[in-house]
């Protein structure tokens, strides 16, 4: 609306229109707002792997940038105002050249024919400066000096709409000069904090994203690490003796003995069948969660003359409390069997089976003490 008409106004209309325009411009707000709540509910990353997908989030991105001009802060026919400059700028910073694109020129074809009018030229400069000012971004950023992340992405807000507002030059004149004073204040002083919580939005949630991979892969690495023994049992359990994690080897065994594998989650010693055998396990573990670390070889309840070499070691989390327990379980029969035999020839004739003379040696020692 021009000056003249808006001087032209009763108190009342003004208040109006002032409304109106405050009304539009949350309505646009709102909507960069849903469309980050949107893209923060997946697992999408800012830069999609495939083109595909990337023009995909591009015709995504593009149709909220129609659905914010249809709800402009309109000055007059074919003069509007809107949010549009934030969506796009934050789209080229983060998604990358096929996403914006796709998104800017869904932005221009509705600008151009859909809206059209006097500001038509204002408007394709203000989707294009947008958007080429967001894509150069992560170029000209590293030349900048080091400042705190909601400050740089203001600035990046603040070129992009100084750029934005000094396209309404484009705008008839003298005409273009009383729409540049109407829409400055919130262009430079509102829309570049916007593009800021925006960007800190969307670099959080590309943090998350990175931080979730990067934990997936060393999970995928830690368990290969562990499946890796191929006659080791490696198993963790929680303070309440719930797996935490386990190897193949493990579920293998588990699976022979009580023919069923193990879940995440399940009670270790719900599989333990022999009550001597959970006591011993109970017991272990009890004095792995108190703190200590240690082995232990041990014959196994239901399976005699089979021996088992067992590490147990606390977890601990952050704050140095513990939490659980790892096991590492080795069978060592052979080895044991094979130093009682070392043993027995050490103390007995190896022709005739009797015992020998260091045996009656170290018996009168013993008794003569």
């Amino acid at each position: 609306m021009p000056r003249e008409a808006v001087a032209a106004m009763g108190f009342g209309e003004l208040v109006e229109f002032l409304l109106e325009s405050l009304v539009s411009l949350a309505q646009n707000i709102i909507l960069l707002f849903a469309l980050l709540f949107l893209y923060g509910s997946t697992n999408i990353t800012s830069r999609p792997q495939t083109r595909l997908w990337q023009a995909l989030l591009g015709l995504i991105i593009g149709g909220f940038s129609v659905l914010i001009m249809m709800t402009p802060w309109r000055i007059d026919e074919g003069l509007i105002f809107d949010a549009r400059s934030v969506l796009l700028v934050v789209t080229g910073a983060f998604f990358g050249g096929i996403t914006t694109a796709v998104a800017m020129v869904i932005a221009l074809v509705y600008r151009i024919f859909a809206v059209g009018g006097d500001g038509v030229y204002a408007g394709i400069l203000t989707i294009v400066l947008s958007s080429t000012i967001g894509l150069t971004w992560q170029h000209f950023r590293t030349r900048l000096p080091k400042m705190t992340r909601f400050f740089e992405y203001y600035l990046l807000g603040l070129i992009a709409h100084i750029a934005t507002v000094l396209a309404q030059l484009a705008i008839p004149w003298p005409r273009a000069f009383d729409v540049i004073a109407r829409i400055a204040p919130v262009f430079i002083g509102l829309f570049p904090f916007a593009v800021a919580v925006l960007s800190i939005s969307l670099h959080n949630q590309s943090d998350r994203l990175n931080n979730a991979l990067e934990l997936k892969r060393k999970q995928q690495l830690l368990q290969a690490a562990i499946d890796s023994p191929r006659d080791m049992e490696i198993f963790a359990v929680d303070a309440d003796y719930r797996y935490l994690s386990f190897n193949i080897f493990h579920k293998r065994s588990m699976r022979a003995y009580y023919t069923r594998e193990p879940k995440i989650g399940e009670n270790f010693l719900g599989f333990i069948v022999d009550d001597m055998m959970a006591y011993r396990l109970k017991t272990c573990l009890d004095k792995a969660l108190l703190g200590q670390t240690f082995t232990t070889i041990d014959e196994v309840e239901d399976n005699s003359g089979k021996f088992l070499e067992n590490f147990y070691a606390p977890i601990f989390d952050e704050d140095n409390k513990i939490t659980g327990v790892t096991v590492f379980s080795h069978d060592v029969t052979d080895r044991k069997n094979y130093e009682q035999s070392i043993l027995f020839l050490s103390y007995h004739d190896a022709l005739t089976g009797l015992k020998n003379r260091r045996f009656y040696a170290e018996e009168l020692d013993r008794k003569s003490t």
